[in-house]
């Protein structure tokens, strides 16, 4: 029996830490809320083609997302409010996924992302 590697690619995560008001340049509060996320950390993981049509769906029917991530570290703390770089890059772009759903196993976090435009 032939036992195949699963090909890893380096992605860019980066966590929610806190929503801060804006102040404006008279130092008056704005109303509008800023979210502040930590540095990008790299992630080992498996990250799928662009998603198609497939009979089964980790993530039920009603879950709108694009690609999935497989990460086989436990100890990365994914969760709803994390976004990633995968298209792109975390020293000179924004982030381009951000989450939709996640599945976790005892073995693997499976990720579901949505892409978003991304101005350059």
């Amino acid at each position: 029996m032939r036992c195949l590697a699963r090909d890893k690619t380096t992605v860019w995560a980066s966590l929610y830490e806190e929503s801060v008001e804006e102040i404006d340049a008279d130092g008056k509060r704005t109303g509008n809320h800023v979210t502040r996320r930590c540095d990008p950390i790299e992630i080992d993981a498996s990250v799928s083609a662009a998603r198609g049509s497939v009979y089964e769906d980790g993530f039920g029917q009603s879950v709108n997302y694009d690609r999935s991530i497989l990460i086989d570290d436990m100890d990365v703390p994914v969760s709803e409010s994390t976004v990633f770089w995968i298209d792109a890059d975390p020293a000179t772009d924004e982030w381009d996924y951000k989450v939709s759903a996640i599945a976790r196993t005892p073995n693997v976090v499976k990720v579901a992302v949505k892409r978003r435009e991304v101005s350059k």
